[in-house]
């Protein structure tokens, strides 16, 4: 199965990664209003802060790939984009200023607008509603597999052929409850977690011109000695693909390895571009 990279965003607590402010020290691992002040977001009354930052973060993925943001109303890219989001504690935030709401007003003064943040797949439905995706939406949920998980349901749409492409967000963001513990650990121990926003555009061969980097992906069941040689970076597969890409150290026969709960492993081999080339080489 094959798919091109067609485009790559970051958002970290310093702002965006880019190649020209990679090496800016964040100075907290958490994504906070400063984080975002410097960039473009929409103009969308009544919607979060981290909605916002999502649908930023997307824009500025699908203008890498040079098309048009938001998608034409009934136009074929529209139709045949679809969004998978990869979120795990985001949705605590509304839920929590839900509480504090009910807590300091009582239940029945608590304020409608909080309540449609708190769903799942909130997110998910801001960024097709003002990026105009109509294609298929999904949110994807699964601890420290997530990230892996959405990357295989973006390149299995791709497979199916009803995308042409696939937009793989993901929202790595704590609860305050956890933040707070992460900042009250010794240093040294626990490292604190990095919060981030990321997206990766991916579309099938065929479509449009090639990408820099295609990829060639499988899904396999791994045995003990692979495993244990393999490095694990399935946690943040996302943002370690994408640090390769915007540095330019994406190397010939580059494999990642993103790794499930039941011991299945999604291997990417990378290529610069040259699907046939990596057809030949994934046969070896």
């Amino acid at each position: 199965m094959h798919a091109y990279i067609k485009g790559s965003a970051w958002l970290s607590p310093s702002g965006f990664k880019t190649l020209t402010n990679r090496d800016q020290a964040a100075s907290s691992p958490f994504i906070t209003e400063e984080s975002i002040q410097n960039i473009h977001l929409p103009k969308l009354p009544r919607v979060p802060d981290v909605a916002k930052a999502c649908c930023a973060v997307v824009s500025q993925v699908l203008l890498e790939a040079g098309l048009t943001v938001p998608f034409a109303v009934r136009s074929e890219e529209s139709e045949r984009t679809a969004l998978v989001v990869g979120n795990n504690d985001s949705s605590v935030r509304p839920i929590e200023a839900l509480q504090r709401e009910a807590e300091i007003y009582g239940p029945n003064r608590v304020s409608p607008a909080i309540f449609p943040n708190t769903v799942y797949n909130a997110l998910a439905g801001y960024i097709a509603i003002h990026v105009n995706i109509k294609g298929t939406n999904t949110t994807l949920s699964g601890a420290t597999s997530t990230v892996p998980a959405a990357l295989l349901y973006g390149l299995r749409l791709l497979a199916k052929g009803r995308h042409d492409r696939v937009v793989v967000c993901h929202v790595h963001l704590l609860p305050s409850a956890k933040k707070a513990t992460r900042q009250d650990e010794e240093e040294g121990s626990f490292p604190p977690e990095e919060e981030r926003i990321t997206a990766l555009l991916l579309e099938r061969p065929g479509v449009g011109t090639h990408g820099k980097y295609a990829l060639d992906w499988e899904l396999t069941k791994a045995n003990g000695l692979y495993m244990a040689l393999s490095p694990d970076v399935t946690p943040r597969m996302d943002v370690e693909l994408i640090k390769l890409i915007q540095e330019e150290r994406l190397a010939e026969q580059e494999v990642m390895l993103g790794r499930f709960q039941n011991g299945d492993l999604l291997k990417l081999r990378f290529n610069n571009g040259d699907v046939d080339g990596l057809k030949e080489a994934y046969s070896r």
